[in-house]
């Protein structure tokens, strides 16, 4: 499970830096 973890975070982190690229 720890797995799905790692993969929420990352999502979670790609999607934050897509909001900011967009925000540019």
């Amino acid at each position: 499970k720890r797995l799905q973890e790692w993969y929420k975070k990352m999502l979670d982190k790609a999607f934050a830096e897509r909001i900011i690229h967009d925000y540019k």
